[in-house]
């Protein structure tokens, strides 16, 4: 389950160089380098929180096909 933290924190990633290229602004600029680690923990944190859902889902379905 750990595959969708890392898949959605690197995905938080991609985001923000994907809005640096926006900007055209630089990758690696002194100023900017503590957002990496928020954009990271804002989709790793999602990643987690999409695990919880699935497992509350697949526990109900399977009390569904228990009954």
């Amino acid at each position: 389950m750990v595959h969708k933290v890392l898949f959605w924190s690197g995905f938080g990633l991609a985001v923000r160089a994907w809005q640096l290229g926006l900007e055209m602004r630089p990758f690696f600029n002194k100023e900017s380098l503590w957002a990496y680690p928020v954009f990271a923990g804002v989709g790793g944190s999602f990643g987690w929180w999409l695990m919880g859902v699935e497992e509350r889902q697949n526990k109900i379905l399977s009390e569904r096909r228990a009954s």
